[in-house]
């Protein structure tokens, strides 16, 4: 909210002072969606979403992912199953 606030002041700032050409903006709104754009191609699930949805075999390929590009060679993927069936017994005894 205050980022959007901000926007405010800065395109009233611009309009009334320097320029009322908007295009400036408009361009620089399509290189932010470019470059989101590109981003999403890399972007990866949370493993901590993919795991409390019980998806373990896609948890298990985004963190071998996160691991390679971080660059760790050496990733032993973990027995999520196992997991959580210690984590639903320790939740029940509660």
């Amino acid at each position: 909210m205050v980022a959007e606030g901000f926007c405010l002041i800065i395109w009233t700032v611009y309009f009334v002072w320097i320029s009322r050409n908007a295009f400036i903006f408009i361009y620089f709104t399509i290189g932010l969606n470019a470059i989101a754009l590109i981003g999403c191609f890399y972007l990866v699930e949370s493993p901590r979403y993919l795991f409390g949805m019980e998806k373990f075999d896609e948890c298990r390929k985004v963190l071998k992912i996160i691991a390679s590009r971080n660059g760790l060679k050496d990733y032993q993927i973990g027995a999520f199953e196992d997991e959580a069936i210690v984590m639903i017994e320790s939740s029940e005894e509660v």
